[in-house]
C-alpha cells in the first residue's frame, strides 16, 4: 500500500473513532518516513485523543519549531494550549494565524474557541458569527454558535441546528448539541433519544458523553430543577454570582432570625435550608444514581466517581448513627451522625474545580476537616467539634471562591 492510500485508510479509521489502529498505522509510516509531514501532524492528534497529551505538546512544539509558517501546525498547537489552558501562548499564536489566514472561517471558530474558554460568550458569539458570514456551511463553527447561544440563554437557534442537521443529519457533535437544546426546553425523553443516536455515532463525544449523563439524571424532578438553576448560574458574572451567595446568605440568616419570634417563617426557613443543604448534595447523589447503572456508570469521569461514593458512603454512616442515637439516646453517638452529615458537604465539591492545584488545596483542607471532626466524635473534646462546623462554613466560601475564579462569565 502506498503512502496516500495510507492516509486515506487512516482517515477513515479517524471517522470510525478507530485511533489505536491509526496510531499503528501511522507509527509504521513513520518508521519508514520520520520527516514525513502528514504523518508527523496525523501522529500529535492520535496521541492527543490516546490521552498521551504530554507527548503530543512534545512532538507538536517539534512540529512547529520545523514548520513555524505552517498554518495547519499553528492551529493544531494553539488546540493543545487551549486544552491546557494556556491561554496567553494560545492568544500569541492565534494573532499569527489570523496575519496568515485572515479570510479563513476555521481561524474565527477557533478564536471563538479561546474566547469560550476563557467564559466570555459575547466575543466567542461575534467570533463564530464572523466564521459563519464567511462560510455559512461550516458546520463546526454553526455547532459552536448553537452551544454559546444555549449558554446565554438564547432560545433562537433553531434554524441553526436544522442546517446544522441539513448538513450532516450524522454528526455527532450536532446531535449532541440539538439533545442539550431539547433538555434546556425539559424535553427530556426527546433529548435521550436524540443523544443516544449521538453517542452510537461517536462513543467518545465528550459534549454527546455530557448531555446523557445530564439528560438521565433529568427524568428526575427534583434534578431538573437544579439543572435551570445551573444554567442560569453559569451565565452570571463572578460579580453576580458573589451577589447571589450572599445575598441568599442574608436571607437565609434573616428567615432564621424571623422564625425564632414568628412561626410562620418556619416553613420557609426549612425550605431555604433543604435548598442550602441540596444545593451541594444534588449533583453527587445522582451522580451515585449513575454509578449503580450500567450505562450511566461509563458517562462519570474519576472524580465525580470518587465524590459521589463518598457523599453517598458518609451518608450512609450518618444515617446509621442517627438510628443508633434515636435507639439509645447515645449522645457521642449524636454528635458523630452530626459530625458525618457535615462531612458531606466538603466531599461533594473537593474535586469540583477543574486546576489540579485547586483540587490539591481542597484535598487538603477536607482531610483536615473530616480528621478534626473524627476526633471530636472520639474523644468528644470541645475545639474539635467547633472547629469542623466554623471549617465547614469557611470551605464553602474558599470553594465557591475557587470555582467562580474558573467558571464565571467574563464580560468585556
Amino acid at each position: 500500500m502506498n503512502t496516500e492510500a495510507q492516509f486515506l485508510k487512516i482517515e477513515l479509521l479517524f471517522k470510525q473513532s478507530r485511533i489505536p489502529e491509526a496510531k499503528s498505522l501511522l507509527e509504521e509510516i513513520l518508521g519508514q518516513h520520520p520527516d514525513n509531514f502528514k504523518a508527523r501532524l496525523y501522529y500529535v492528534s492520535v496521541l492527543l485523543q490516546s490521552g498521551q497529551k504530554e507527548e503530543a505538546r512534545r512532538l507538536s512544539e517539534a512540529l512547529l519549531a520545523d514548520y513555524p509558517d505552517s498554518p495547519a501546525v499553528l492551529d493544531q498547537s494553539i488546540r493543545i494550549d487551549l486544552d491546557d489552558e494556556y491561554y496567553e501562548k494560545a492568544t500569541s499564536k492565534l494573532e499569527l494565524l489570523q496575519e496568515m489566514a485572515a479570510g479563513d472561517s476555521d481561524t474565527y471558530t477557533l478564536t471563538a474557541r479561546l474566547y469560550l474558554k476563557q467564559r466570555n460568550y459575547d466575543r466567542a458569539l461575534k467570533a463564530v458569527n464572523q466564521a459563519i458570514a464567511i462560510e455559512p456551511n461550516d458546520l463546526n463553527a454553526l455547532n459552536l454558535k448553537i452551544l454559546i447561544e444555549g449558554i446565554l440563554g438564547n432560545t433562537n437557534t433553531d434554524q441553526h441546528v436544522e442546517h446544522a442537521l441539513s448538513l450532516d443529519p450524522e454528526n455527532a457533535g450536532t446531535q449532541a448539541n440539538h439533545a442539550l437544546k431539547l433538555l434546556k426546553e425539559g424535553k427530556v425523553e426527546e433529548a435521550l433519544e436524540r443523544v443516544s443516536e449521538a453517542l452510537r455515532q461517536d462513543p467518545t463525544n465528550e459534549m454527546a458523553r455530557y448531555v446523557m449523563a445530564e439528560a438521565m439524571k433529568s427524568r428526575f424532578w427534583l434534578f431538573r430543577l437544579f439543572f435551570k438553576y445551573s444554567q442560569v448560574v453559569g451565565r452570571l458574572t463572578s460579580k453576580g454570582s458573589w451577589t447571589l451567595i450572599i445575598g441568599g446568605y442574608i436571607a437565609f440568616r434573616l428567615v432564621s432570625s424571623l422564625s425564632e419570634n414568628y412561626p410562620v417563617f418556619l416553613p420557609v426557613f426549612y425550605i431555604l435550608l433543604a435548598l442550602f443543604i441540596l444545593s451541594w448534595l444534588v449533583d453527587p447523589l445522582f451522580n451515585l444514581y449513575l454509578y449503580f447503572n450500567k450505562h450511566g456508570r461509563l458517562l462519570l469521569d474519576e472524580e465525580d466517581k470518587i465524590m459521589a461514593l463518598s457523599v453517598g458512603g458518609t451518608l450512609l454512616i450518618a444515617l446509621g448513627c442517627q438510628i443508633w442515637f434515636l435507639a439509645t439516646a447515645n449522645y457521642d453517638v449524636g454528635i458523630c451522625a452530626i459530625m458525618f452529615a457535615i462531612f458531606a458537604i466538603p466531599l461533594s465539591s473537593f474535586l469540583k474545580p477543574n486546576k489540579k492545584a485547586n483540587q490539591t488545596r481542597l484535598k487538603y483542607y477536607t482531610g483536615a476537616l473530616i480528621l478534626s471532626g473524627l476526633i471530636g466524635c472520639l474523644i468528644s473534646s470541645w475545639p474539635f467539634i467547633p472547629l469542623t462546623i466554623v471549617g465547614t462554613f469557611i470551605y464553602q466560601f474558599v470553594v465557591n471562591n475557587m470555582i467562580i475564579k474558573e467558571n464565571a462569565r467574563v464580560i468585556g
